[in-house]
């Protein structure tokens, strides 16, 4: 079984990791890149210009997606 990590930044400042497994026959980024955008949803600078506001936030509300590896 293959697996990859989701490194999530919790808005308290906790990092907490997700193992996920993922089909074979899909390669490691594939199935780490499908898996962040249905949990998040990416936020840009827009008009304010402010780093702040970009990046993936979880839909739940509890923080960020800072990225994933294999395992």
């Amino acid at each position: 079984m293959k697996y990859f990590v989701v490194l999530i930044l919790l808005f308290n400042g906790e990092l907490k990791t997700e193992r996920i497994s993922y089909p074979m026959s899909l390669g490691c980024f594939d199935a780490g890149q499908a898996h962040i955008e249905n949990i998040a949803s990416y936020k840009d600078k827009g008009l304010t210009g402010d780093p702040k506001d970009q990046g993936w936030y979880l839909h739940d509300g509890r923080g960020t997606v800072q990225g994933f590896y294999c395992d």
